[in-house]
């Protein structure tokens, strides 16, 4: 079946989400959300792009961005495949990161585009992970503490007053009440399921090899180890750091275990 074709944005303002691949995780530290955005910086750099809005989630992230000269691709691609390897390079990994197609969606009106804003922003909360105005990892922080390097903020605020003082009471105004995704804009299509939380994974365990391996489990020789992590092969939208934190063993002996999965699998 063909891939169907990328659409096209008339104003140049896209959408953008890119996940990781099988739901993983793509973050682990504050230095991986750095890097990413280090890497964002240079792209901006290098492409002729403006930027919008910007949230980094566990396992994802969206983007805002108008594409001044329809290198959309280029951009995106650019980006990930930074990452990746800096990724790969530092969990000692093997595979692809992200999905094979980052997903975007023109943005086509100037209403669509302020509530985008919003609805990025508002991600952390929607997710119950932290307040919009305390989660670190987004460009709200880039407007109300009025930072231009990365984000254009000049262009949303001009959208929403010509007074700058107005704008900015407004722009904090507007996030306080929680957007409610207006599907005829297709905002609902970027909502993804997050990975199975701490609690979740605990559960699976259990019912895979006990409770009390948890705590055992590192005291076990490697081929032990192995042996029973292997059990843990087939549990969904989970993956080999995660289980590796977990146990409290080193995700190199995770990753043998898991070697009897198929290859996409093990690309987790």
């Amino acid at each position: 079946m063909s891939r169907k074709c990328r659409e096209i944005s008339k104003s140049g303002i896209y959408h953008v989400m890119i996940r990781g691949v099988n739901k993983q995780e793509i973050f682990f530290d504050e230095q991986d959300k750095i890097v990413f955005i280090n890497l964002l910086t240079k792209a901006k750099e290098k492409y002729s792009f403006s930027l919008f809005a910007y949230v980094l989630m566990s396992n994802h992230v969206h983007i805002e961005i108008k594409d001044n000269e329809n290198s959309i691709s280029k951009i995106i691609q650019s980006v990930a495949t930074s990452y990746a390897i800096y990724f790969n390079e530092k969990y000692d990994r093997v595979g692809h990161l992200f999905q094979n197609r980052f997903k975007s969606k023109p943005v086509e009106n100037n209403n669509y585009l302020i509530n985008l804003v919003k609805y990025i922003h508002q991600n952390p909360e929607k997710a119950r992970i932290e307040l919009t105005q305390k989660y670190k990892w987004s460009s709200y922080f880039d407007y109300i503490n009025m930072r231009k390097k990365l984000v254009d903020i000049e262009y949303v605020y001009n959208l929403i007053d010509k007074d700058r003082n107005k704008a900015i009471l407004k722009f904090k105004e507007i996030h306080k009440k929680i957007i409610q995704p207006d599907t005829s804009e297709d905002i609902l299509e970027y909502e993804i399921k997050n990975s199975l939380d701490y609690e979740e994974i605990i559960i699976c365990i259990d019912k895979e090899i006990g409770i009390d391996k948890i705590k055992e489990i590192k005291r076990y020789n490697t081929k032990e180890k192995i042996i029973e992590i292997a059990k843990l092969s087939n549990i969904k939208g989970v993956n080999s750091y995660q289980i590796a934190k977990i146990l409290d063993v080193d995700v190199r002996i995770v990753r043998k275990a898991f070697k009897g999965m198929s290859p996409e699998e093990q690309k987790m």
